[in-house]
């Protein structure tokens, strides 16, 4: 693993923590403890493969993306935009998830439509 993949990784793991507003919110999310979590955002430890799928499963990241992220292959940046939706859409509150509920059933009911 490359020091730079490393800080890739920590800087993901820091963004997931600041979506969910703790290190131990995140933890719980994903089952592991707080001390795990601390040690992936300070560059001292990586995940093994069933943490990093459990990290996979909720960032919306593949495991292949987040493979290649912590031997330096991939930005975070690079992550697909179906991802970065589908990880908003997780963290969203009710209220939010309605109104996009609404958005795309309409989008659906006019191609639909348009389709005959």
């Amino acid at each position: 693993m490359s020091i730079e993949g490393r800080q890739l990784f920590a800087d993901l793991i820091n963004r997931l923590v600041n979506e969910l507003g703790s290190r131990r919110a995140f933890a719980r999310k994903i089952g592991v403890t707080s001390s795990a979590v601390s040690g992936w955002q300070e560059c001292k430890s990586i995940p093994d493969l069933e943490n990093l799928t459990a990290i996979a499963a909720y960032s919306g990241y593949s495991i292949q993306e987040l493979q290649n992220m912590l031997i330096g292959k991939t930005e975070v940046s690079q992550v697909s935009e179906i991802a970065q939706i589908k990880n908003k859409i997780q963290t969203m509150k009710v209220h939010d998830l309605t109104q996009i509920y609404r958005l795309v059933s309409d989008r659906l009911v006019a191609i639909a439509e348009s389709a005959g």
